[in-house]
């Protein structure tokens, strides 16, 4: 039998001749083929390329996903897709810089070769690690003798320099401190980004004058008010006091409780009003309310829930585990398709109607809602951790 891309020579066709047909071109021009980090190291991305972090690699349905930054693309992959840079497909971790290029057959996209992005290799010498870099910073840039430039993505060209290779991930490990800018805030701000803001200075300064959606918790009373913080630990906090040194006697307390994406701001309130940036009077937010952002495509674990209890018949409740978890309990009325088999069962799958898309944790429940919004479908996924009972019952829960 031939492959994919042999049939596609014989027949006289190529990718970028497949890519040319009227529609196509709109369709995939929807969502960006590059994650925008990489463009600035790799403008040269081809316009058969995807570029962008692993999404998931199923091996039984042969499809690899790649997000791409507020879009996702599902691509198929056979014998012939070249691979580079890992040993076996299912052995690339997720997250990681790959670079995909494909060509197009009846609106699917197949790869014709995957290469994965290799670590950078330096000198030792000119490697620091955490217990070296985390003293600098205490001191600061003029008592340190040290300038930090942050080099995501971008190329440094300098001399006289030291490279913390370990990077963020590390840092965030080893609970140091992390920092966010006026101008930072203020963009979440404006873009509605949720966020939990944290005055630390005493009560009588934050009614004073504070930054509109603080709430006050005094630097001393903070170790009671642990109970207040969001059940979320991916939850980003910012802390402020005075100045930076007043907001930074706070955050090993908030990074202990597990909060990895606490931040101090810098320069705290007196910098936010020296960049004469909005502020407010009167009492603060008495309550810290954290409602994360949804994923593009996610349903609200309510209406979820809504549609299996209502057992509205307008909705479908598509079940993309595989059979042995199915098995062992189903949500009644359920479709029960595993996810690496929802392309190959269309069929089943009623498109005048919304599809509600579950898995265990969201994962492959997003790859289907993939596959199904390419074909045309209404879908969305929930993405959270779901448990099902062998009676049916189910238990929804947030995922941390």
């Amino acid at each position: 039998m031939l492959s994919r891309k042999l049939m596609m020579a014989a027949l006289g066709f190529s990718g970028a001749a497949l890519l040319m047909v009227p529609g196509t071109i709109m369709a995939e021009n929807a969502k960006p083929k590059v994650l925008k980090p990489c463009m600035q190291c790799h403008a040269d991305t081809p316009d058969n390329g995807i570029r962008g972090k692993l999404g998931s690699v199923s091996m039984k349905a042969e499809t690899i996903k790649v997000d791409t930054g507020g879009a996702s693309w599902l691509v198929n992959f056979d014998e012939d897709t070249d691979l580079s840079g890992a040993e076996a497909l299912n052995k690339i971790p997720a997250g990681k810089e790959v670079l995909i290029t494909f060509y197009e057959e009846d609106g699917a996209l197949y790869a014709e070769s995957v290469d994965v992005k290799q670590p950078a290799k330096l000198d030792p010498a000119i490697l620091i690690k955490i217990d070296e870099l985390a003293p600098l910073i205490e001191q600061g840039p003029e008592k340190g003798n040290f300038t930090i430039v942050d080099a995501r993505p971008g190329k440094l060209f300098l001399e006289n320099i030291r490279v913390f290779l370990d990077g963020m991930p590390a840092w965030k490990k080893a609970k140091k401190p992390l920092y966010s800018s006026s101008k930072s805030l203020k963009k979440m701000m404006e873009t509605e980004t949720p966020v939990v803001l944290i005055d630390v200075r005493d009560a009588e300064s934050a009614e004073a004058a504070h930054i509109e959606g603080a709430v006050s918790i005094p630097a001393a009373q903070l170790a009671d008010a642990k109970e207040r913080f969001p059940s979320l630990k991916k939850a980003p906090i910012v802390l402020y006091g005075a100045d930076t040194k007043a907001g930074l006697e706070s955050f090993q307390q908030v990074r202990d409780w597990g909060y990895m994406n606490t931040t101090v701001l810098i320069g705290g309130f007196e910098g936010w009003q020296k960049g004469e940036l909005p502020v407010a009077s009167g009492a603060t937010a008495a309550e810290i309310v954290y409602v994360p952002k949804p994923k593009a495509g996610s349903v609200d674990i309510a209406l979820f829930a809504k549609a299996i209890d209502s057992k509205t018949t307008d909705v479908v409740i598509l079940d993309v585990r595989t059979d042995d978890e199915t098995e062992a309990g189903k949500i009644a009325g359920a479709i029960a398709i595993p996810a690496e088999e929802v392309v190959e069962r269309l069929d089943e799958i009623p498109k005048d109607k919304q599809v509600y898309i579950h898995c265990s944790t969201g994962l492959r429940a997003e790859m289907a809602y993939v596959a199904l919004k390419e074909k045309g479908y209404k879908a969305n996924f929930l993405d959270a951790n779901i448990e099902v009972s062998d009676s049916g019952s189910y238990e929804i829960t947030e995922k941390e």
